[in-house]
């Protein structure tokens, strides 16, 4: 088996990530992110979540929504229009909304089921969402909570 001396290696691992970064640049995915009175910008819950130590959504070790969910919001494929969407993104912060000081209480006088209930029905009244029965949407939650104990009437729950 023939010797690869490292230059050759290292010319060959450049071309590839040249290549990759390339490609990378190339991508296009368009998505639409709901917005508006129906959906979560972090304002719904964020303010009363606090994490079984006191932590806020920030500091909580399931804040991947909120970061997520914000790099989302500043993406270049990211499109104002939803007609030239491929996907769709429905902003819940979930955990937010399932932490232990919100879970069946009232965040600044509204019950989480409420919220998440206006946003279900948004959603499920969306042309874009009736479209291809909600196939092109996600959630983004990063909390086995939101898993475990869903929603029951959210369109998404019956997938």
């Amino acid at each position: 088996m023939p010797r690869v001396s490292s230059d050759t290696a290292a010319d060959a691992s450049d071309t590839t990530y040249t290549a990759l970064e390339a490609a990378r640049a190339s991508l296009n995915l368009p998505f639409y992110l709901y917005e508006g009175p129906d959906f979560d910008d972090g304002s719904w819950f964020e303010r009363c979540a606090r994490g079984l130590r006191g932590e806020t959504v920030t500091e909580d070790q399931y804040s991947g929504e909120h970061y997520f969910l914000n790099q989302l919001r500043q993406h270049r494929w990211r499109t104002r229009s939803a007609s030239s969407a491929l996907l769709f993104v429905v902003p819940i912060y979930a955990n937010a909304a399932m932490q232990p000081s919100v879970q069946g209480t009232s965040c600044n006088g509204t019950h989480f089921q409420l919220l998440l209930d206006r946003t279900a029905a948004a959603v499920a009244a969306s042309e874009h969402y009736k479209r291809h029965q909600g196939a092109d949407h996600v959630l983004v939650a990063n909390s086995w909570k939101f898993a475990e104990h869903s929603p029951k009437q959210v369109p998404w729950s019956k997938l």
